[in-house]
């Protein structure tokens, strides 16, 4: 039905005009010219909803708003565009302020101004999960009273119907200050409703900000979608409707999915998300915001974690977690065979992407509250880490339940890794105070980048940003100091950023161990080859696209838990580096004589075996060489501690059931179900021995395991420093050496070269 107002009624601009933001009001579309109707609007239709008289003038106060001249002019369009308004349905965008017409109650002046901070349960209806989903916080926004009355800001002065222009540009960021960030504001909307959003600037100084922050995983940035950004292409304090545009943006799809489950039908969301609220094509401001996202994730109210969309496995899962969490009936789960699909989907859900992406590591910690959300369920982060944590704790056990169904036997650890691992560390690599304040980092760098060492990352830069904020050896972090170890630059050339994390680390732990720990990303360009990469870790993504063991495992251990003690504790003398160059000194103890296909698989050939002294047609089958079985286990327990004491029996067991070739595959003696400890033995020397090659020395005096790239003329070295022996190979360049990687050799891991009087120091150049 068209106004009965005439037509002309605003063909010249007025010196006020009025609208309804009373919420729930189906005249909300439409504009009073004169002051004495809209009174009598409110009167008519709301007044039974106001209380009192100050109310009253505060509503009326609200709707006034001075409209711009040029906005008013006398033109078909523009009359065209009030007709539309006038008689079609509301429009489908929303400004932060605006409400649906589907609001359960009036709100009152108060409450239409300020965004409510209420607890608000947003689990999916009709959920058997309801006793453990958490109260997402409902954000309140940026925004006070008194800011929201100011006549500048473009959500109280322009009428809706500008919300039906196209979104015809993609949307332009705007350089920021030194201390803002972006904020992301979801408007409301259905869930098959565009995603219509505003991005804010947002001082991180500011007081009384409310907001949550998503983490999530980018996916496949091939596959993306469209939002709207409702946004002002011109600044100054005269704006019209011309100014007003909706730009759109392509975002990653699992983000959309993500933003649309978090979208609220009624409130808006203030949401901080790097895709948006970063503008990853300035390489300067992404390095400047990145630098503040420990201080972001820290301040936010919630973070989100977004696994993906729901399926039965996950709905299955986290229907299952609340009864893990009954630690008086967990027992019963764990013996119970029919749950073992059960446990199944929670290995499942451990499986996904989420939790082998490297920046979810520092999201996750510094968060002070997190929900995980997988499609329309949502429960506390804590519930999900207490029940990973008892998965893992009873492993064995449910290791042992009967496959009723015959569906792929009991949760194999694999993907999952990576949860585990997140659950494991997340309580202990940051320090807080008792009022949750300031915190302080727990581990050094190097311990950061070797125990997530497996976690993956879109820019191989981030291999070493994404840990720097949780380093408590790294000063706080900037952007514009080139050079230093605490400066992100996403200019930088990647050979210097993993060479100078190399030489910060050397530094603070005094020790070399770090160039023979398989830590670095694999990138196009040749790398020194003191920097291990990733391809030498004892696990990775096999052929099939499983996730298993590649490798054995690293000699060196863990930082600043040294396993042996090849350089006697000598300390690094006269350490240089130049030009991609490194210069130490060490010990030059022999050279590969000769050496045996590598181990693949964990095989141990039947050549090692002879080489190691074992004769099978011998009678002394009482007794096994003493070198040959502390080679095999790297003469060290799991732990790094020494060596068991029923190792070298279980060895003889095992060498007895050998191949009629005389070969020792240990997946296949594994898999027979022979004596748990002859499997513990062999669990134990697949570790070692796995594509690693066995070898001797040109003088005949060692026997030892070195890495899978080891050839005939090879240098055994010791460098000060090391904590293991080192395989180099000579290069072009007199004195120049190429580090192949670390070995184990019997008799040189305890410092013997170093007390060796035949030995004298050499200066090694490592290129």
């Amino acid at each position: 039905m068209r106004s009965k107002h005439q037509s002309g009624a605003l063909a010249t601009a007025p010196a006020k005009l009025y609208r309804c933001l009373v919420s729930g009001c189906k005249s909300s579309e439409k504009v009073w010219p004169r002051g004495d109707n809209f009174r009598s609007h409110l009167k008519r239709v709301h007044g039974h909803t106001i209380s009192s008289d100050e109310e009253f003038e505060k509503l009326v106060h609200r709707g006034e708003f001075t409209p711009d001249p040029a906005t008013f002019a006398r033109s078909d369009s523009i009359r065209s565009a009030q007709e539309d308004c006038q008689e079609s349905d509301p429009p489908e965008t929303f400004f932060p302020d605006s409400r649906r017409k589907e609001s359960p109650a009036p709100l009152t002046a108060t409450q239409v101004l300020v965004k409510p901070s209420l607890d608000v349960n947003v689990s999916k209806k009709g959920s058997s999960n309801n006793a453990h989903v958490p109260k997402r916080p409902r954000p309140t926004g940026v925004t006070t009273e008194t800011e929201w009355k100011k006549p500048d800001q473009p959500s109280a002065i322009l009428p809706q119907m500008v919300e039906r222009l196209m979104a015809r540009n993609e949307y332009s960021y705007k350089a920021l200050l030194e201390d803002e960030t972006r904020m992301l504001v979801l408007l409301p909307g259905e869930r098959d409703e565009i995603i219509q959003c505003r991005l804010l600037p947002l001082s991180t100084k500011a007081p009384k900000v409310s907001y949550e922050a998503l983490s999530y995983c980018w996916g496949d940035i091939r596959t993306s979608k469209e939002i709207r950004i409702q946004c002002l292409k011109t600044q100054g304090p005269k704006r019209s409707l011309r100014d007003f545009v909706r730009a759109k943006r392509f975002i990653p799809a699992n983000l959309y999915s993500a933003l649309l489950h978090l979208r609220d039908s009624s409130f808006p969301i203030y949401l901080w998300v790097d895709n948006l609220c970063i503008n990853m094509n300035d390489s300067r401001e992404r390095a400047h915001q990145v630098s503040k996202m420990g201080q972001i994730y820290q301040q936010a109210n919630n973070v989100c974690v977004w696994l993906g969309e729901s399926d039965d496995s996950s709905k299955l899962a986290l229907e299952f977690i609340p009864r893990i969490l009954n630690l008086s009936s967990l027992d019963n789960e764990v013996r119970d065979g029919a749950k073992l699909n059960s446990w199944r989907a929670l290995r499942d859900l451990m499986s996904r992407k989420w939790f082998s992406r490297r920046w979810v590591i520092q999201e996750i910690a510094f968060a002070k509250n997190s929900t995980i959300h997988c499609g329309d369920d949502i429960i506390h982060w804590a519930d999900f880490a207490d029940a990973v944590g008892l998965f893992v704790s009873r492993m064995n056990e449910i290791k042992q339940l009967p496959d009723q169904q015959r569906s792929g036997g009991y949760p194999a650890a694999g993907w999952s890794r990576f949860a585990e691992r997140i659950v494991e560390y997340n309580q202990s690599l940051i320090q807080r105070s008792d009022n949750g304040g300031q915190f302080e980092p727990t581990f050094d760098l190097e311990t950061l980048l070797w125990t997530f060492k497996d976690f993956d990352c879109t820019d191989a830069r981030d291999r070493v940003n994404s840990l720097l904020a949780l380093a408590r050896d790294v000063p706080p972090l900037e952007y514009n100091n080139a050079g230093s170890i605490s400066s992100l630059d996403y200019q930088a050339d990647i050979t210097d950023v993993i060479q100078r994390c190399v030489m910060h680390c050397v530094n603070v732990s005094k020790s070399l161990d770090i160039i023979c720990r398989p830590w670095a990303p694999i990138v196009s360009k040749i790398l020194p080859s003191w920097i291990a990469t990733v391809a030498g870790s004892a696990f990775g993504v096999l052929g099939d696209g499983s996730f298993g063991r590649k490798n054995g495992d690293s000699l060196v251990g863990s930082p600043n838990r040294e396993t042996y003690n090849a350089s006697a504790g000598r300390s690094l003398v006269d350490l240089d580096f130049s030009r991609g160059i490194l210069l130490v000194r060490g010990l030059n103890v022999d050279t590969i004589g000769a050496c045996l296909p590598r181990a693949s698989g964990g095989i141990v050939w039947r050549e090692a075996l002879h080489m190691a002294g074992w004769n099978e047609q011998s009678d002394k089958f009482y007794s096994v060489p003493e070198k040959l079985w502390r080679t095999l286990v790297a003469d060290r327990s799991p732990d790094g501690s020494p060596p068991k004491s029923w190792y070298q029996r279980a060895c003889l067991y095992t060498l007895a059931q050998t191949s009629p070739s005389g070969v020792l595959d240990t997946s296949v003696l594994i898999k027979s179900g022979g004596p748990s400890i002859m499997v513990e033995f062999l669990e134990r020397v697949q570790s070692v021995v796995w594509n690693r090659k066995f070898f001797t020395t040109s003088t005949g005096k060692f026997f030892g395991l070195g890495p899978d790239g080891l050839q005939n003329g090879d240098v055994i070295a010791v460098l000060y420093g090391c904590s293991v022996p080192v395989v180099l190979r000579a290069a072009e360049h007199k004195m120049h050496y190429k580090l192949v990687g670390e070995c184990y050799i019997h008799g040189l891991m305890d410092g013997q070269a170093v007390t060796d009087p035949n030995l004298r120091d050499e200066l090694f150049h490592l290129v």
